[in-house]
């Protein structure tokens, strides 16, 4: 079975301008194209890494303290693209472009303090399933309607208070945000959490959980929880074509590690 595996980041250039390596679609078509002697439907990977600076990959050569072998394993086997641009410096909307593949401005989506990520914006996940794809989600999400979302707010008559710090705010519940979360954009597996809460329809013993989702509690180390919950995605879903979108929680703050990382330096 062939595997296609896209790592992709915000990276900081020599300026201090935020750019993203994230052409994914043409990176795609170009994949397929090149891996036509593979599988008809290979899988594919994107590991999304949040607020990674360009330096902070050993396979870039930039610092020699950094060391990220795996990663490096990957781009000495593959490709790196250099010349991918940000459509947006900033989390919530970069991600809006990636999975819609279009300017996020097209749907105003155009900061953080905006959002959600619309339903009727076709994502890559829904354009996979298809040509027969399972797909799979896990990690940060960051495209769901917040309180912060104001516009979509007063659009959908949803009342506004004025928060201790002055701040005006939309009186956004669980039931609004669920609206606008992975399930609803084309992904019929998902572990979403960003720290040791995950909204998830499968747990990391690769059993169902409850199919629009449940509240889990796995604990331990972010990072760890979300590469096991990947982990379990990959060997529930081995024997289908399958598109992984892993969008970690890192190395954004909060800036913590455990000591089996720690003691590395």
């Amino acid at each position: 079975t062939c595997c296609m595996v896209f790592v992709v980041g915000r990276k900081i250039n020599e300026r201090g301008g935020e750019i993203l390596m994230k052409k994914l679609i043409i990176a795609l078509l170009t994949g397929f194209a090149g891996m036509a002697f593979c599988a008809a439907r290979p899988n594919i990977i994107v590991v999304f890494t949040d607020d990674h600076g360009y330096a902070d990959l050993g396979a870039l050569k930039i610092r020699e303290d950094v060391k990220t072998p795996n990663i490096d394993a990957m781009a000495g086997d593959g490709v790196i693209c250099s010349s991918g641009y940000v459509t947006a410096p900033q989390c919530a909307p970069s991600r809006a472009g990636l999975m819609s593949g279009r300017y996020q401005q097209k749907f105003n989506f155009d900061h953080n303090l905006e959002g959600p990520l619309p339903l009727n914006e076709v994502t890559i996940a829904e354009r996979l399933k298809k040509v027969g794809y399972k797909t799979g989600m896990v990690g940060k999400w960051h495209l769901e309607v917040h309180a912060a979302s104001l516009r979509w707010a007063i659009e959908n008559k949803v009342p506004t208070f004025v928060s201790k710090r002055g701040r005006k705010l939309a009186k956004i519940n669980f039931e609004m945000m669920e609206k606008f979360f992975p399930q609803h954009q084309g992904f019929d597996e998902f572990y979403k959490g960003e720290h040791d809460s995950y909204w998830a329809n499968y747990g990391m013993d690769g059993k169902n959980l409850k199919p629009d989702g449940q509240w889990v509690k796995p604990g331990g180390y972010r990072l760890d929880i979300q590469s096991d919950a990947a982990l379990a995605f990959i060997e529930r879903n081995k024997k289908d074509p399958f598109f992984l979108y892993l969008g970690y929680y890192a190395p954004h703050t909060p800036l913590e590690a455990t000591e089996k990382y720690l003691s590395r330096f």
